[in-house]
């Protein structure tokens, strides 16, 4: 009886662990990202959770580095609003458009850092 109780208790801490870390989407530990972007993807979560079928529940944020720096992009997907990237600071970089600019060539190391529910992939070779 001990032994199932202590699999059990094991097994519910596993499973609990992992439950928390996928309802809040973030791939990269927290930590590693600015207050202003975990306020947004707060916010985008509580949208979500109220509005399952709002485009937000199709957004993602990816983060990437240049000039020895992490900037921030949102992507979505059934949206026609382009955001520029963000630095960690919180600073737009005012580069219009994006596919001629020196980051979008010289950017590396991308990695999504939250993805919402219903975020589908659809970038060919990145």
């Amino acid at each position: 009886m001990k032994r199932a109780l202590l699999l059990f208790s094991i097994s519910f801490l596993l499973f609990a662990c992992e439950k928390d870390s996928l309802e809040t989407g973030y791939l990269i530990p927290i930590e590693e990202l600015p207050d202003w972007l975990i306020s947004s993807i707060e916010y985008d979560e509580g949208v979500i959770e109220t509005s399952p079928k709002y485009y937000l529940a199709f957004g993602a944020w990816s983060r990437s580095k240049w000039n020895n720096e992490y900037y921030y992009q949102y992507i979505n997907y059934l949206s026609s609003t382009i955001i520029p990237p963000i630095s960690h600071l919180g600073d737009t970089l005012d580069i219009p458009p994006l596919t001629s600019t020196d980051f979008s060539k010289e950017k590396c190391c991308s990695e999504f850092v939250w993805k919402a529910p219903r975020f589908r992939d659809y970038r060919a070779g990145e």
